[in-house]
């Protein structure tokens, strides 16, 4: 089962000291590290809601779980046979969990040079297909491939080594689909539009997914009750 929570960035963490205590050591230094409280935030909210999500679902203690880093960088749990992945963006982090391969990506819809992006990093078949898009749609079709190119590059794990513009994926009548040489397995997408102004891309190696209503909203507050 796939399951995909969204928590929106708080503005204050009343608990932050006895949050860190919760997560490994190296991670608090990186977090202490950050010049940027939102940044520090961020980090540690990710780190908290994963151990959230798992140990909700494994029925086991968040202390229980251990993690570790693929060889291309990719978080997994090292303590129990389950596969998450984490994306954030502006104000808001998302997490899915599944039993199988998943890569997930949020990005704010905003204003930058999309031309230039989209001529570097996407396949020529999708260069076409944005530049048949009508200019005033360009924006949403951007955030949608690019998207969509960030939850498949992060399903594999393999990181920067996946040249972006190797593979191309497309929308036909709200069907996704993808074109790669990389290796024979299946890949199914979804995009959701659980938050405004943002776009929500999931890549998982099984043809589920929850619908729009059941994705899961959690607040600062229901962590900190977690783990304090």
């Amino acid at each position: 089962m796939l399951d995909i929570y969204l928590i929106k960035l708080p503005t204050k963490i009343h608990n932050f000291s006895r949050l860190l205590n919760v997560i490994d050591l190296e991670k608090k230094e990186k977090i202490r590290s950050f010049v940027r409280i939102s940044d520090s935030y961020r980090t540690l909210i990710s780190d908290l809601l994963v151990r959230y999500i798992l140990s909700k679902r494994l029925h086991v203690s968040y202390n229980d779980l251990t993690f570790g880093l693929g060889e291309f960088g990719k978080p997994f749990c090292s303590s129990h046979h389950v596969h998450y992945n984490i994306s954030h963006s502006g104000d808001w982090i998302v997490v899915a969990v599944g039993e199988f391969g998943i890569g997930i990506d949020i990005e704010k819809v905003n204003r930058c040079d999309f031309d230039d992006i989209v001529l570097t990093f996407f396949s020529s078949t999708e260069i076409q297909h944005y530049l048949r898009t009508p200019a005033a749609e360009r924006k949403e079709t951007f955030f949608e491939i690019w998207t969509l190119k960030e939850s498949f590059v992060k399903n594999m794990g393999l990181g920067l080594n996946v040249p972006l513009d190797r593979f191309s994926i497309w929308k036909y009548k709200e069907e996704i689909y993808i074109k790669q040489d990389f290796d024979d397995n299946e890949y199914y997408f979804k995009q959701y539009d659980a938050v405004a102004n943002y776009k929500l891309s999931v890549c998982y190696r099984e043809d589920f997914f929850p619908k729009e209503c059941q994705l899961n909203e959690v607040n600062m507050g229901l962590l900190e009750n977690f783990f304090v």
